[in-house]
């Protein structure tokens, strides 16, 4: 039924959602996220002077209409994949290399995020304030954090319950600015970046462990996921609460290289997790002591 959902979702026109969202979405969670993307772009402009830039071209219409108003952005990001796939030879093994040349788009792309409209942030913060209702610390894991507007949401909010942040990402530009942003937030919390050059390695989380795990739009990106999702369980404590996206994404094509992950869940029962529903799109598991 969930898959169902999914591909029906996928049917409407984006004017369709949009409208739903607005009904269906409480106005205080769209004045929140509005104003989580508004502090991101005021760090945005800290950051930019830190790194000794223009922060004044944050300031173009151009850019302004693209993250505020959607202007082109999504028809500019999505056309750049085509093209890639259709000059770049073995795109798939040399992804790294297009990110890196990307990272600017990608940037403003996750920038853009929080003004899509209505419920745009739901994946990236409820399933973090759920943890944070049930858990008195938490030691989290990230995996592919993007921008990371759930943890930045979640230091703003409740820094006390926040004892370590472990970030895996591609070293590029949004991953210096996350990490800019969370130091920032609250410079005596343990946070750690690992930054990420080839997509297929798996990091070395050395003695760290955790009790929440997060993995949004990663999967999908890996040739094999399986053994990443196996690396971030085998550090997960006896109580851990995960939260991934095992959704279906289309057929292999453009940076989808593994697109079906119906069978993750299975590995997480390998680890005596047990399914938890679904919050905000993301499968939840959780494991008790």
């Amino acid at each position: 039924m969930e898959h169902l959902a999914t591909y029906a979702k996928r049917l409407l026109p984006r004017w369709v959602k949009g409208l739903l969202r607005f009904f269906l979405v409480p106005k205080t969670v769209r004045q929140t996220e509005r104003e989580l993307g508004t502090f991101v772009l005021e760090k945005t402009r800290d950051f930019s002077m830190r790194r000794r830039g223009r922060p004044e071209s944050l300031q173009s219409s151009i850019l302004k209409d693209c993250i505020l108003r959607q202007k082109c952005l999504s028809e500019m990001s999505e056309a750049h994949q085509f093209l890639q796939t259709a000059l770049m030879p073995d795109y798939r093994q040399n992804l790294y290399e297009y990110y890196r040349q990307q990272q600017y788009l990608i940037l403003l792309v996750f920038l853009s995020y929080a003004f899509r409209g209505p419920g745009c942030l739901a994946s990236h913060i409820q399933p973090y304030i759920a943890a944070s209702s049930e858990l008195s610390s938490m030691r989290i894991l990230d995996y592919g954090a993007g921008l990371a507007f759930g943890l930045i949401h979640l230091m703003r909010t409740c820094p006390g319950k926040v004892a370590s942040i472990t970030i895996v990402d591609l070293d590029l530009i949004h991953t210096d600015l996350v990490e800019y942003i969370l130091s920032d937030i609250r410079s005596d919390t343990e946070i750690a970046v690992m930054r990420v050059t080839n997509p297929e390695a798996i990091p070395d989380f050395g003695k760290r462990t955790f009790n929440v795990i997060y993995g949004k739009d990663v999967f999908e990106h890996l040739t094999e996921p399986e053994r990443h999702l196996r690396s971030m369980l085998a550090r997960a404590e006896d109580s851990c609460h995960c939260y991934f996206d095992f959704s279906d994404h289309g057929a292999k094509y453009l940076q989808h290289v593994h697109p079906q992950l119906s069978h993750l869940p299975e590995i997480l029962r390998e680890f005596s997790f047990r399914s938890d529903g679904n919050t905000a799109g993301l499968s939840k598991f959780v494991r008790t002591a």
